[in-house]
């Protein structure tokens, strides 16, 4: 009869260790304090023209402009394309700007940790008003 060791084997070990170590790196991003807006962020935008997009934009203050923010691929227009959006409180709007000819107009909502933001905006063709709904998100 054959006797089952005791012992674990080091690729085991090795193999918990680095899963214990991946498991804290995600749930120390995951608890992390942002606290100011400015950032990437992962953006879920839906709409019942385009369904349901996830992409990431990045959100950066206009030097000497404290209230006057930089968002760049909006709309998931590319990373060399952006608007302006006014931050004040808790609020963002966007008014009347244009990326790659379309007319951008909206609001939301940004959560106090500054790890949510909730906008609802139009775009405007030229021909049809269309609404979007994005949470950004990190």
């Amino acid at each position: 009869m054959k006797m089952v060791s005791n012992k674990i084997s080091k690729p085991f070990i090795a193999f918990i260790f680095i899963s214990a170590i991946l498991y804290r790196c995600d749930t120390e991003n995951d608890n992390k304090i942002y606290h100011d807006i400015t950032g990437a962020y992962t953006c879920e935008e839906t709409s019942p023209y385009t369904g349901l997009h996830k992409y990431i934009i990045e959100i950066d203050r206009v030097k000497d402009k404290n209230h006057l923010l930089i968002i760049t691929n909006f709309n998931n227009q590319g990373d060399s394309e952006f608007i302006y959006a006014t931050f004040a409180g808790d609020s963002l709007s966007i008014d009347s700007q244009i990326i790659t000819g379309l007319f951008i107009n909206g609001s939301g909502n940004v959560n106090p940790e500054f790890n949510r933001i909730e906008l609802n905006y139009t775009v405007n063709d030229g021909n049809e008003v269309k609404p979007f709904t994005a949470v950004y998100s990190r």
